[in-house]
């Protein structure tokens, strides 16, 4: 276990929990790759922060709940849950996530 990546992990959904892109924005690596099946594959901390501001910007209150986060010195896990209710349509949507989550590159020895 490792213990400052479930911190890391926990700040990172502490801030999506409150819709804090800046704090999101702190998370992640300046070289993020990001898979999304309606974004697709984001690279970059701008591309994927543009994303993120772009789904919390429309939408009218985000939920978000997460569990069981979980970390090595290479990747975390968490279970989450975020609900949104956009402004222009009205209906809440969702999406719902988990998994393995890479903290950082095997060859890349350094903190992050």
């Amino acid at each position: 276990m490792n213990d400052r990546h479930v911190a890391l992990l926990t700040t990172f959904f502490e801030a999506f929990s409150k819709s804090d892109t800046d704090a999101m924005e702190r998370c992640y690596h300046p070289d993020v790759s990001f898979g999304d099946p309606v974004f697709q594959e984001l690279e970059g901390r701008d591309k994927v922060m543009a994303m993120w501001r772009l789904m919390l910007s429309r939408g009218d209150g985000t939920d978000v709940t997460y569990r069981a986060i979980t970390a090595d010195d290479f990747t975390g896990s968490a279970s989450w849950t975020a609900r949104y209710t956009f402004t222009s349509t009205g209906p809440r949507g969702g999406q719902r996530g988990g998994g393995v989550l890479p903290l950082r590159r095997r060859a890349d020895r350094a903190p992050p």
